[in-house]
């Protein structure tokens, strides 16, 4: 686990080493072992790694590392938990029997000389950004994981193709400031992220995952990415036939779940366990404390409000696994502290509240262990969100009136928000808001349509936003979309929701106090065996993650873990009423948003005040625009890379 970060130049930098340095201690949080560089001058390639050490803590494990032929040298972010039997096929196929050490980058160099870049990404198994430098035929490769445990950007700077773990290191490179793409700003509105491929700034881009790009010259870049890996590929065929049997279901799953979970054990360092008292973080608990390799150490989070807490839960769960388990509370001001700084700590704008409560676990487990399982990707590959159902009740209902009726009376209830906002009695207010929020609904032509407006905060970003000139996100493939609705929502989610939110959370609450995350849900054999597996087994009886639970009551009691789901929810509409209101009114103050000229202030004070007088709950499309602001705030004080372009009409 590391940050990388790089460039390639084609013409003369006035001090390319320093910029490199700077790169790569922009990314010293995600790598506080040892720092390397590594350049080309008279090639003009400049490789830079931070390190957290985590397999082969010796030199040999250092990198930037060369292979042994010195053909390629590599940086990279991650881990590949199939290392070991790589080792072993590279032995039989190609003789290869002498190696420098142990760590997984020796044996992903040895792949790339042996089989190839296209046949190494199929091939390995794991988490990765990957910046790999080629001398025979002076091309670099940028590669991202399949599912995008791990981040990447890149960009055109100065006459350089530019890369880096994370946006910092990418403004480190260069006095020239960034343009901050408005475009962006609306999608983040939107879905409380900036959706890969793009960036919060223009012509700075996200690798995608499951992608790679080969860049032969810097006048050249193709920012078209080459996909080795699609979910969607996977979705929606080579499914198993619909009465295989449960029994063999249950067998093939549980069997790749624990060597998922076994993989991911491979470490030098201590490890441990996120563990919420949920289902997936349970299952994960169990498998590992059923490994035979001695009791785990499991952590959790709990909050003073009992709204809000699961501690309890997971307590339970860890007395009868017999985890060594370590609870952590925090009160409400612990997490409201924290705020002001997550501009700082997401170097790009993100707005997911549960940010707080991972960071806040992230730091408290680094006191113990190195790496930390986690149970994230469940809810995505066996439908173990409540909103799939909610969608799919929602999108029957719709289908029994024809799509221009339902477009006209989107149109009639456009008139209904003016009065939604008077002092009306409580429960037709409540009435009046349904109709307002379901309005954008009406309109949908199709299930995709839909379920990508319910998980939008702000549907129309133009009357926010100045200069915004239409949606870009990056929609997934069409191309062997499953039919079944609950399905075509979950492969929405796990290509969109789940790297571009949820590891995206992860990853930086986790690096940012240098602790080592790994997902075993997200094991890639693993998720193509669930997209396998009969529908009925995975959403039974209105229940979701039915076959997952089954796995997990072999472990556990029942008992012990079936509870609604709370989720990492923190009261943000209330703090934004209360304690965090001096802080809010400041980032909003009309004054600084007009002299800065993103968002349109007056429609900003009046979600404002509507929240303050609770006439309207707009706590989420507030945190969306605060967190930007919190963002910009800290660019300024940075003295960074941002340039404010004349605003737009």
């Amino acid at each position: 686990m590391c940050g990388i970060a790089g460039f390639r130049l084609n013409k003369n930098h006035h001090d390319p080493q320093r910029a490199l340095h700077s790169m790569t201690s922009a990314l010293a949080h995600r790598g506080p072992d040892s720092d390397g560089l590594w350049s080309d001058a008279e090639n003009g390639i400049y490789l830079g790694h931070r390190r957290l050490a985590i397999q082969d803590l010796t030199e040999t494990g250092q990198q930037p590392m060369s292979s042994a032929s010195q053909r390629f040298m590599l940086v990279y972010n991650g881990e590949l938990y199939n290392h070991l039997d790589l080792r072993e096929q590279l032995q039989v196929a190609h003789d290869i029997t002498s190696w420098r050490g142990t760590s997984d980058t020796e044996t992903l160099l040895a792949c790339f000389e042996c089989w190839g870049i296209e046949r190494t990404l199929q091939t390995i198994n794991g988490m990765f950004a990957i910046a790999l430098w080629d001398n025979n035929t002076r091309q670099l490769t940028l590669a991202r994981d399949r599912l995008g445990e791990k981040p990447l950007y890149y960009a055109n700077v100065d006459g350089a193709v530019v890369f880096g773990s994370e946006l910092r290191a990418i403004a480190a490179f260069s006095d020239t400031s960034l343009t901050i793409n408005r475009n962006a700003i609306g999608e983040h509105l939107g879905y409380s992220n900036v959706p890969a491929p793009f960036s919060i700034y223009e012509n700075v881009f996200k690798m995608l995952p499951g992608a790679y790009i080969t860049i032969n010259a810097i006048d050249a870049v193709d920012h078209k990415q080459q996909r080795y890996w699609q979910l969607a590929d996977h979705a929606g065929s080579n499914a198993f036939s619909d009465d295989m049997p449960y029994e063999e279901c249950f067998d093939l799953l549980k069997a790749q779940l624990e060597k998922s979970v076994q993989s991911r054990l491979l470490s030098d360092v201590p490890l441990g366990a996120f563990l919420s008292g949920g289902f997936d973080s349970s299952l994960v608990t169990a498998i590992m404390q059923n490994s035979g390799n001695g009791p785990t150490k499991t952590y959790s989070i709990g909050f003073d409000e009992d709204a809000h807490n699961e501690a309890p839960h997971a307590k339970r769960v860890a007395n009868y696994l017999g985890t060594t388990h370590t609870e952590f509370y925090v009160g409400a001001q612990d997490a409201i502290d924290l705020v002001p700084k997550l501009g700082e700590l997401w170097d790009e704008p993100f707005a997911d509240s549960s940010q707080i409560p991972t960071y806040l676990v992230s730091a408290l487990t680094k006191n113990e262990v190195t790496v930390a399982l986690s149970g994230d990707g469940g809810d995505e590959l066996f439908c173990g969100y409540s909103r799939y159902h909610n969608a799919q009740n929602i999108w029957n209902r719709l289908q029994r009136y024809p799509h221009f009726a339902r477009s006209m009376f989107a149109n009639i209830s456009s008139a209904v928000k003016p009065a939604a906002n008077l002092a009306l009695p409580s429960p037709l207010k409540s009435k009046l808001r349904w109709l307002v929020e379901m309005r954008s609904l009406y309109r949908c032509a199709s299930v995709d349509e839909l379920y990508a407006n319910m998980m939008m905060h702000i549907k129309d970003p133009s009357e926010l936003v100045i200069g915004y000139t239409g949606h870009r996100e990056a929609q997934p493939p069409r191309s062997a979309k499953p039919d079944n609705l609950l399905e075509r929502m979950m492969l929405r989610d796990a290509t969109h929701y789940l790297p571009n939110t949820i590891l995206t959370k992860v990853d930086r609450a986790s690096m940012a106090v240098s602790l080592e995350t790994r997902a075993p849900l997200l094991d890639h054999e693993l998720v193509e065996l669930a997209w396998k597996i009969p529908m009925k087994y995975k959403y039974k009886d209105g229940e979701g993650k039915w076959i997952l639970k089954q796995i997990l009551y072999s472990y556990i009691p029942e008992e012990l873990v079936n509870r609604p789901k709370m989720g990492f929810a923190v009261p943000i509409a209330t703090w934004l009423r209360g304690s965090l209101k001096d802080w809010g009114e400041e980032l909003l103050d009309v004054r600084k948003l007009s002299s800065q000229g993103y968002f349109n202030p007056n429609v900003v004070r009046r979600m404002w005040d509507e929240h303050q007088s609770g006439v309207w709950d707009w706590h989420y499309s507030l945190w969306d625009i605060l967190m930007f602001q919190s963002w910009l705030e800290h660019q300024g004080a940075l003295g960074s890379s941002v340039a404010t372009e004349p605003r737009a009409a």
